[in-house]
Order: structure tokens, then C-alpha cells, then sequence
């Protein structure tokens, strides 16, 4: 089963019928940065992510001026290049006249979220805290969702990215988020905030150290017994998803969050259930 096959053939949901109220007078309107990953590669999580967005109801745009965050040029040496392109996309917030920006990649987040962006007077979040926002304020559980949600038990992984660089409780969120599900099992995992071995440049530069990091991830991640991995950040869902994909008998899945939920709605599930 794939998160991100699933949510890329799924049709995108007309304008909500039915509005998480609390929650989107909570947020107001806000900018939706997608990222480079999300664009280009893991295109379920952008899909997901947007059908989530529209079957809530709240109101965000998208950027069609959205260059690179700038994050990996500067882990790469080039700080000069990297702050550049991040002012880049805060100036396009500002004068789009929004003070929030939304992203669904770790990443992009981190980097954003900046004395730059403070100084702006621009909130950078991540869109697992939107969905945590749901989950507290009872508005998760959305009319369009399978009449009788499967059963199963979920665990996490927390990206570097979006607990040290955000300050984000992802395990918290993540458990906050299953528990509020009918027939979902959350289970906590062993080193949930252990690096995968993806970031940071080790997954291009340094193979075998990022292969020995996602080993150790993979072998606690198994021993849970889930059925499925949150992972919210794209790069950290495809270096888990790897990883299990090539352990022996494994039928665990990685996908991140928004890819999670969005499988629970009919028009998302009967195209799960096709694969």
C-alpha cells in the first residue's frame, strides 16, 4: 500500500462542504510553501497535503513564485546562497500579504523559520501542527471519511529538522493525532527522535553512514509491529520507506501524516483499496 500512490490518483475535492470551523478561525489564512522535495518527488504528500487543506475547508494559496528554500545549498557551504534564496520566498509571503506560512516539509520549515521571518512578522509552522490543531479540537474526524476506518496500529519517527529545528513535540502530535481516530492503535518507538540518516547531506555524501543510521531506525521501527511509519517530512518518508521496503517480511510502509489521513476518506480509499 502507498501513501503517495493512493493520494496522487485521488480526485481533488471540490471547495469543502463541510468546514473545520474552530480550527480554521484558529490558523486564518495562511501561505502553503510546498518545497522542492514535495514538488518534484514525493508528489503524494503534495497531493495529500492539499486534498486535506481543501476537505477542511481553510483558506491558503500557493506560491507561484516559490523557489528553493535554501536549506540544502546552505548544509552544503554556501550560507550566503541559502539565506538569500530564504528571504527570496519571505519577501513573496509579505507581499502577498500573509503572516503565516504553512510547509509539510521539515526541511523547508526549519529553514524558514528565521529572525528573517520574525523580523517580517511571518509565523512558520508545519502542517502537522494544523492537523494537531484538528485533533485537539475535535474536528478531526471529517464527514467524508470511510463509514468504518480500518484497523491499525501506527508508531512514529521524529525528523530532525522538525523537532530540533522547529522545536515541534512530533511524538506527542503524532500520538495525539492516531489516538483521536476511531480503530487506530498508536505504539511509541523505541529512539523515535533518532535520526534517519537521511539529512543533513549524509544521504548523498557519506552512503554506507546513512545506510548503518537507517539499519538501526528500520531494526526499532519493526519491532513495534505497526503497519505503518508517520514520517512528517518527505525526505525522511522516503529514506524510511527504503529501508523497509528492503527488510526481509516487512510489511510496514512509511507515509507521512497528511498521506495517513487522507487514505481514511472514501474518495482516497476506494483507490487504496484498488492497488
Amino acid at each position: 500500500m502507498s501513501g503517495n500512490t493512493a493520494a496522487a490518483k485521488a480526485t481533488t475535492p471540490p471547495k469543502a462542504a463541510w468546514k473545520a470551523t474552530k480550527t480554521i478561525e484558529q490558523w486564518g489564512p495562511f501561505v502553503l510553501f510546498e518545497g522542492c522535495i514535495m514538488s518534484r518527488r514525493q508528489m503524494g504528500s503534495r497531493y495529500s497535503t492539499q486534498f486535506l487543506l481543501k476537505k477542511y475547508g481553510f483558506d491558503f494559496q500557493t506560491m507561484d513564485d516559490e523557489t528553493c528554500c535554501g536549506a540544502p545549498i546552505m548544509r552544503s557551504g554556501r550560507e550566503d546562497v541559502g539565506t538569500r534564496l530564504r528571504r527570496t520566498n519571505l519577501d513573496s509571503v509579505k507581499k502577498l500579504g500573509y503572516r503565516r506560512v504553512v510547509s509539510a516539509c521539515a526541511g523547508c520549515g526549519s529553514q524558514l523559520k528565521s529572525h528573517e521571518a520574525e523580523a517580517l512578522g511571518i509565523g512558520v509552522f508545519h502542517m502537522v501542527e494544523l492537523l494537531y490543531s484538528l485533533a485537539k479540537n475535535g474536528e478531526l474526524v471529517h464527514p467524508d471519511m470511510v463509514d468504518t476506518l480500518p484497523k491499525l496500529t501506527v508508531t512514529g519517527h521524529d525528523p530532525c529538522h522538525l523537532g530540533r529545528g522547529m522545536g515541534v513535540d512530533i511524538n506527542t502530535i503524532h500520538a495525539t493525532i492516531v489516538n483521536a481516530l476511531p480503530n487506530q492503535t498508536w505504539v511509541e518507538c523505541q529512539e523515535h527522535d533518532r535520526c534517519c540518516g537521511a539529512g543533513g547531506g549524509v544521504r548523498a555524501s557519506q552512503k554506507d553512514l546513512s545506510y548503518a543510521i537507517l539499519q538501526r531506525k528500520v531494526k526499532r521501527l519493526t519491532r513495534t509491529g505497526a503497519d505503518i511509519v508517520l514520517a512528517a517530512c518527505p525526505f525522511c518518508e522516503l529514506q524510511i520507506d527504503e529501508g523497509l521496503r528492503k527488510a526481509e517480511g516487512c510489511k510496514m510502509r512509511a507515509i507521512t501524516p497528511q498521506a495517513y489521513i487522507a487514505m481514511l476518506f472514501k474518495d482516497v480509499f476506494e483507490e487504496v483499496d484498488k492497488l
